[in-house]
């Protein structure tokens, strides 16, 4: 596995010292790891709600329908 140095504020440090401590981690690394994945999950759901709106707005521009035209009667050609 790669391994990276990283700076860490003192509260940081002593916020891993205490999920290693309370026995749910086995060290430091393992933290670390989790806080990569909730923040790489966090990164998914914004980009798949991003790509929703995006979506929506589409259908939104091509649904939009003029008040006028919804007003009119319909005619239907029937002769064919």
């Amino acid at each position: 596995m790669p391994t990276r140095n990283v700076v860490l504020t003192p509260n940081q440090a002593e916020f891993i010292e205490q999920m290693v401590a309370s026995g749910r981690y086995q060290n430091a690394s393992e933290v670390l790891r989790e806080g990569l994945r909730l923040l790489w999950q966090r990164e998914e759901e914004r980009l798949a709600r991003q790509q929703l709106r995006d979506q929506v707005v589409s259908v939104e521009s091509v649904t939009a329908l003029d008040t006028d035209t919804l007003s009119q009667p319909l005619s239907l050609d029937l002769s064919r």
